[in-house]
């Protein structure tokens, strides 16, 4: 009499793979390795995984019982963010720049130093530090303070725009925030340009009214 031994083939796992943004998250497994375009990324064996580029993608999982299957590929097809340059600070032998990332005309917050890639008179730069503004923390200002310095204001009045404009400037915090000076007459004076440098702003204005002869310097009210 022969024993019969029943054995259970059990179907290999089949990951599913779910997008959240430019994130891959696959469900529970024991072991992860992630593939673009079939070829595997060295390094990305978690449950997650941050997409830099476009392609099609797939996990291979392996359960608690060592069985290892593929997820279906997942094709992403990624937009160019677009960069709205808002300043440009020379600080040599430094220079900052400030920017703006949008896809799709929604602001994205979620980069870091490998979305970024720099280049001057076609020569890559690897010598660079990258910030992404924290947004669980208030929205920074940019504020333009203009000023009328063609007589229609009184000295009250300039008393006190002088003085909600240097409460402005002491309020900024000096990395996000940035304002600028503006005053006018016949014509329109920058007198600082947009800054997060409360420095930029510690000289005192000086706004003069025009004399009937059209000289400048008679009447004048500090800032």
């Amino acid at each position: 009499m022969s024993n019969i031994v029943k054995v259970n083939i059990l179907p290999p796992p089949v990951p599913i793979v779910t997008r959240k943004g430019d994130s891959l998250i696959a469900d529970a497994y024991a072991y992860y390795q992630w593939y673009r375009n079939d070829t595997l990324l060295p390094g990305e064996m978690g449950r997650g995984y941050y997409v830099t580029g476009p392609g099609s993608y797939k996990v291979i999982a392996t359960n608690e019982r060592g069985c290892m299957g593929a997820s279906l590929p997942l094709d992403i097809l990624m937009r160019q963010r677009d960069l709205v340059l808002k300043r440009i600070s020379p600080n040599l032998p430094n220079t900052e720049l400030y920017f703006q990332a949008k896809c799709d005309g929604n602001p994205v917050y979620n980069l870091d130093r490998a979305n970024i890639h720099v280049q001057e008179n076609g020569n890559d730069i690897t010598d660079f530090s990258f910030e992404c503004a924290d947004t669980s923390a208030r929205c920074p200002n940019s504020v333009a303070l203009v000023f009328d310095g063609s007589g229609s204001m009184g000295a009250n009045e300039m008393h006190f725009g002088s003085h909600c404009a240097h409460a402005f400037i002491d309020g900024m915090d000096g990395a996000l925030d940035e304002a600028s000076i503006i005053w006018f007459n016949e014509t329109v004076h920058a007198l600082a340009g947009f800054s997060p440098d409360k420095n930029t702003f510690t000289t005192p204005l000086i706004f003069c009214r025009p004399s009937a002869q059209r000289r400048y310097g008679t009447e004048c009210t500090r800032v």
